[in-house]
């Protein structure tokens, strides 16, 4: 069957989910500003820088054009020193523009470069040619053309440029946008998680929780046959097991404190019974009577002290009337009546719970033998006397199995063989002392008769 869940395995398992979905919540968050982090570091420190030197190259084009110009009509040589300082720039801008631009761009990159170094070749011819006139169309349409050229391709470069960038902004705000709606989400989510967690545990709690108070209550107010049904959570059911335990055990304890009671008050009356007969056998009858009635066992036996032996049991007059043949106690060991004149001494029992197993191998093998071909599995003796003289002995036999003499019990029997003991000494002393009464009475009678016969013989 399969464990109920628990509590704090329920708490567990929604804080695990909880801290996953913010930890993702999270992490989504951090690739969406990393994402975007890393469009703007590529805008900031490559496509911008970029797009300055091609936009830089087609100033330094368009400057070197002008100064060109400036130069043919005046011919004056600081247009040159301009023309030049054009022309450097635009070779050391064109190897930036290589170092920051993109793969793709490459080939508009080359066309710029064949453009503008054509031109500039071209503006070199023009320049070291003082006969040039703006008459020479074909140079002018070759500039011309060259021109156009660089212009196209710089424009060209010039737009895949800025599309970058819109690109890169574009997708930066998308990942930003999708990485907030996502983390939204997963805490949404997780919140959710959580609450539901929060209300399903307070709801599987509090209905297990009310109805084992209630069950609480009603013990404490004497109620002892109050159970709770284990349900619930895990925690929660370990209570009702445990607190069903606890009501479990407290009946027993009263029944068992019932049985002591009902024990004691049986001692008690079977030794005001016992003091209520003068008769040897009316006390032995009155004990056995009471022990065959309260005393939980099979067979109770009852044994006297005759003439210095143990004889049958008290009420058996043959073999098959008990579980033990008449010649049991003639093989009675030795070592067991000393064995019960010590226990006489202290007042207390022998006591074998079980017979067949190692506590009964403790016995002396007449004993333990016959008492498991009998099949006897616990057994109880106790002697009975006046000090150290045994009148006899109170045996009791269990032959049902997984039930052990218990300490009323013991104590019990042990109380009814003290006024026992003590009864029985009472009777035979009663019943010594009538028939030394009756003695003398006869002897008295004898008297009488001896003294008138004397008389009347004397008489006569």
């Amino acid at each position: 069957m399969r464990r109920p869940s628990s509590i704090g395995g329920r708490l567990r398992t929604g804080f695990a989910l909880f801290v996953i979905l913010l930890a993702g919540a999270g992490a989504i968050i951090y690739v969406g500003f990393a994402h975007q982090g890393g469009a703007s570091r590529q805008l900031n420190d490559q496509i911008y820088v970029l797009r300055h030197y091609v936009a830089q190259l087609d100033n330094d084009f368009a400057d070197g054009q002008v100064a060109v110009a400036n130069y043919q009509l005046t011919f004056e040589h600081r247009f040159l020193s301009e023309y030049d300082g054009d022309g450097a720039n635009f070779a050391n801008d064109l190897v930036f523009v290589r170092r920051y631009a993109q793969p793709g761009q490459r080939g508009l990159i080359d066309t710029q470069a064949r453009a503008g170094t054509e031109w500039f070749t071209l503006a070199n011819n023009i320049v070291d040619d003082p006969s040039y006139t703006a008459g020479d169309t074909a140079r002018t349409d070759q500039a011309w053309a060259t021109s156009e050229r660089f212009k196209a391709a710089n424009a060209a470069m010039a737009a895949d440029v800025n599309g970058t960038v819109n690109r890169l902004i574009r997708q930066s705000k998308n990942a930003l946008s999708v990485g907030l709606a996502w983390s939204a989400g997963a805490l949404a989510v997780a919140i959710g998680l959580g609450l539901a967690i929060a209300t399903g545990t307070v709801r599987r709690t509090l209905g297990p929780l009310r109805r084992l108070t209630a069950t609480v209550n009603r013990l404490t107010a004497g109620d002892h046959d109050a159970r709770i049904q284990a349900a619930g959570p895990a925690e929660i059911q370990d209570v009702a097991r445990a607190v069903n335990a606890l009501a479990d055990e407290s009946d027993q304890l009263r029944r068992a404190d019932a049985e002591s009671n009902r024990l004691r008050a049986m001692a008690r009356e079977t030794g005001f019974r016992i003091r209520e007969h003068l008769h040897a056998d009316e006390v032995i009858r009155a004990a056995r009577a009471a022990l065959t009635e309260n005393l939980d066992a099979d067979v109770v036996s009852l044994y006297v002290t005759r003439d210095g032996a143990l004889g049958t049991p008290e009420g058996q007059d043959h073999d098959h009337d008990g579980l033990f043949s008449n010649s049991f106690l003639h093989n009675f060991p030795p070592s067991r009546i000393r064995a019960l004149d010590d226990l006489l001494r202290t007042q207390s029992s022998a006591v074998t719970q079980d017979v067949g197993g190692p506590e009964g191998d403790q016995l002396e093998p007449e004993i333990r033998d016959a008492l498991r071909e009998a099949g006897v599995v616990s057994h109880l003796v106790t002697p009975f006397g006046v000090g150290a003289e045994m009148l006899g002995l109170i045996a009791a036999e269990r032959l049902r199995a997984g039930h052990p003499w218990t300490a009323a019990e013991v104590d019990a029997v042990e109380s009814i063989a003290a006024d026992l003991g003590r009864g029985l000494r009472h009777a035979r002393l009663y019943e010594e002392e009538n028939r030394l009464v009756g003695e003398l009475r006869s002897i008295d009678r004898a008297k009488s008769d001896f003294v008138a016969t004397v008389s009347h013989e004397l008489r006569t």
